[in-house]
């Protein structure tokens, strides 16, 4: 059970950045996030470059800055097969690759300067009824209640707290996949639970493993929906200020 909600979690990280990075892409050019962002960008374009080689995809076409403009990016192939491996391999090694660093960063720094932000706990379990449902919601408010009341009271002097929180949302907002590539992600993440299902059978320390991962995993979801949050309601200021002035709303999206 512990393996999936750890999948299902990892599923809420990803589009939840997906989500926050596309509408901060509308409110400033896509190139400005990608600059904001750049130590996020530059490993997870290190990821993307490590899945095409691995994958025999071409590298042509892939800025440091920007999105790839490339089809064979997002897998594309007349080889169905090779398609399938060529999305999963560019979707899953940017991820992978954002998520060592973040791993890499609660150790440096993180548990030095902002441990109370690691005190809590996303659920362990899915739900299994409406009302289940329900409380499984509550507790994700309550993750990023409490994470946003740990970060807060960090001590806010210290300048390594400010590099921990923004190595932070850099690597957490590009924990997803080129654009295009939904069938790159949906495929990893299947690959992740049988794999990792797999491997708790044959080896069942595993699961401790996760569990002792377990408040890292919980500050990243906490991380990517509050700025999911915060996404949507800069959007939404903006649009409301563009009705005001008479303005058009913006579609893209």
């Amino acid at each position: 059970m512990l393996v999936a909600a750890f999948v299902c979690w990892l599923a809420v990280i990803i589009f939840s950045a997906a989500g926050a990075v596309r509408l901060a892409s509308t409110l400033v050019s896509p190139k400005a996030v990608d600059v904001i962002l750049l130590p996020g960008t530059f490993l997870a374009r290190l990821g993307l470059i490590l899945g095409l080689l691995v994958s025999g995809g071409s590298l042509h076409d892939v800025p440091l800055i920007g999105e790839p403009r490339n089809s064979d990016v997002a897998g594309g192939s007349p080889l169905r097969l090779r398609a399938w491996f060529g999305a999963i391999l560019t979707a899953l090694i940017p991820i992978a690759a954002c998520a060592a660093g973040i791993v890499v960063l609660v150790k440096m720094l993180g548990v030095s300067v902002a441990r109370a932000t690691l005190t809590t706990s996303a659920a362990t379990q899915l739900p299994s009824s409406i009302n289940a449902f329900w409380a499984f919601l509550r507790g994700a408010v309550d993750l990023m209640e409490s994470t946003l009341s740990a970060a807060a009271g960090c001590n806010l002097a210290d300048w390594r707290v400010w590099v921990f929180f923004y190595l932070l949302i850099c690597f957490a907002l590009r924990m997803t996949a080129t654009r295009g590539n939904l069938r790159g992600v949906l495929g990893a993440l299947a690959l992740i639970g049988a794999a990792l299902t797999v491997c708790a059978v044959a080896y069942s320390p595993l699961i401790n493993a996760i569990s002792r991962g377990w408040p890292v995993i919980s500050l990243v979801v906490a991380t990517n929906l509050l700025l999911l949050l915060a996404a949507l309601l800069a959007r939404g200021i903006s649009e409301v200020s563009r009705a005001i002035r008479g303005r058009s709303p913006r579609h893209e999206l």
